[in-house]
């Protein structure tokens, strides 16, 4: 439905409301220094008749009142069944005046822009869809047109929020969110102090991954994502990458191969152990300073038994026995369940020296939260594994 150009401010609703699903990612951060300025305006027919309307809310009617008296007349903005517009009031660019911000599609006699229908997961599966062209509709105060942003073409829209990605006022972005057959889409649009605009999209899939966080706890939020790829000969790749927000936009500043990461770190563990570098291999692990070799390498290293052998300690360090071969497990695939950073796994390898029969232990490897700033990969005491 098309709302009339003369009758559609005449109620709008926070796209900070309930249509917002919050699926932007499970680490998503939402910081609560600067909460995005919305109105409802439909809360003026609840004012008494004898108690004026706040300022806010008046100029949020006015605002909306005036983005859409210079919309394009190619889009319809996307309401609810009641035909109310929904919208964000904030200061986009700095400037110290409130703007708006609004979800259009354009206009097509096949696509109803209503909530209900645009966030039907239905749509997904039905035949002959059309998939509308999003539009996101700015308005800038004191400005004599609207700035228009073209999403695309999508098929279920299922959020609309503000997110603001540093510890100052600006920059802010408009988070949209879009679910796929594969998982779900995100399309952030920010924007700069200046009126300046730029987007970044990410997808959140089977084999694609990404989250918002102050990943190097400088103030400004960053996104991180991760693609899991085929690697002919050699399994699947997990590809995690860091975009750091500039003055342009956000941008990639650095990546990591995780499996081919963690591979190195084994074998470098091992042939430190073989060649009985065990300070070395202590340099690897986790642990509380001031902790003695021995003990660090017998805490990170548990005994695993079977029925020939007892749990024993790890105990190469204060023995007089040389360590012929370490035997770790060469990974064909990423390891850590998800998030990813921040979490571990643990496997088992087998030590074999002067003695009988080999000895297996168990280990837990640990994924720094920020494995872009500090060492990425660490052993973990006993105390510290399974996280």
């Amino acid at each position: 439905m098309r709302v009339s150009r003369e009758n559609r401010t005449a109620a709008a609703v926070s796209a900070n409301s309930e249509y917002d699903e919050g699926r932007l990612m499970r680490n998503t951060v939402s910081s609560p220094v600067l909460r995005p300025i919305v109105a409802i305006v439909t809360l003026l027919s609840l004012i008494g008749p004898g108690l004026p309307a706040s300022d806010t809310v008046a100029t949020d009617a006015d605002l909306v009142a005036k983005a859409l008296s210079v919309s394009p007349g190619y889009t319809t903005p996307v309401v609810t069944a009641n035909g109310e517009p929904i919208f964000v009031v904030r200061d986009l660019n700095g400037d110290g005046r409130l703007d708006v911000t609004l979800l259009a599609t354009v206009v097509h006699p096949q696509v109803e822009s209503t909530v209900e229908a645009l966030g039907d997961s239905l749509r997904l599966y039905a035949r002959d869809v059309t998939e509308p062209v999003f539009i996101l509709e700015t308005y800038f105060a004191g400005q004599e047109a609207i700035t228009t942003v073209e999403l695309g073409r999508r098929t279920v829209w299922t959020g609309l929020r503000i997110v603001d990605l540093s510890r100052e006022a600006l920059p802010v972005a408009a988070s949209l969110t879009f679910r796929t057959r594969a998982g779900m889409e995100t399309e952030l649009v920010v924007f700069h102090p200046g009126g300046g605009i730029s987007r970044f999209a990410f997808e959140e899939s089977r084999n694609r991954k990404g989250a918002i966080v102050d990943l190097n706890q400088d103030g400004r939020l960053d996104v991180v994502t991760a693609l899991r790829a085929p690697e002919s000969g050699r399994g699947y790749e997990t590809f995690i990458e860091i975009h750091e927000l500039g003055p342009d936009g956000f941008e990639r500043t650095d990546s990591m191969p995780l499996v081919r990461t963690v591979n190195t770190f084994l074998e470098e563990a091992a042939s430190a152990m073989e060649r009985q570098q065990w300070v070395r291999v202590a340099g690897l692990v986790r642990s509380a300073p001031g902790t003695t070799v021995a003990n660090t390498l017998a805490a990170a290293f548990v005994g695993v038994p079977d029925e020939e052998i007892p749990r024993t300690r790890f105990d190469y360090p204060t023995r007089a026995i040389q360590v012929r071969s370490v035997t770790f497990p060469r990974l064909a695939d990423n390891p850590f369940p998800e998030p990813y950073l921040g979490r571990s796994f643990r496997f088992v390898f087998r030590v074999e020296s002067g003695e009988r029969t080999p000895r297996f232990f168990e280990a837990t490897i640990g994924l720094s939260e920020n494995p872009f700033a500090e060492r990425p990969l660490a052993f973990l005491t006993d105390g510290e594994s399974g996280k």
